[in-house]
């Protein structure tokens, strides 16, 4: 019972201390629980791994710890509409736009989502987030789907 209070109490802190840090808009949506996220957990072959690159990348996108320009113009103290994509030019250049919409890495993008589709046909002992089977076709994915 003690046990359950106390972690009900950091929980709480924690939400609180996420939401009210701008920076940290991205990893409010994408972390739901106080837990270590399964992703982190993946084996890797030592500090020049690129397992390790990748999930460090991850990292960086999640916690809003990056080059974007969602990022970046912070420090110009720019408005966030003006914060545009310097490869397209098209919209602001936040994690959404530079993963799903950015025009200028749409063939970039493809190539990507069908080296996922390929890995995880390859790799059937092991689920996803929400316990989905990692066999999965991410084109038929919803946008959210995507993003998370």
């Amino acid at each position: 019972m003690i046990k359950k209070a106390v972690r009900e109490r950091v929980t709480a802190l924690w939400q609180r201390s996420m939401s009210s840090a701008p920076m940290l808009r991205t990893y409010c949506l994408l972390k739901e629980k106080l837990i270590v996220e399964p992703y982190l957990l993946i084996p890797h072959g030592g500090w020049n791994d690129r397992t390790l690159e990748g999930r460090r990348i991850l990292t960086r996108l999640r916690s809003g710890c990056h080059e974007l320009r969602i990022n970046t113009g912070r420090w110009e103290s720019l408005p966030v509409e003006e914060r545009i994509c310097r490869l397209c030019a098209e919209a602001v250049e936040d994690e959404r736009h530079f993963l799903l919409h950015c025009t200028f890495l749409d063939e970039e993008r493809t190539k990507l989502w069908h080296s996922i589709n390929a890995a995880c046909s390859q790799s059937a002992h092991h689920t996803l987030r929400y316990g989905r089977p990692l066999i999965i076709d991410a084109f038929g994915w919803s946008e959210d789907e995507r993003f998370t």
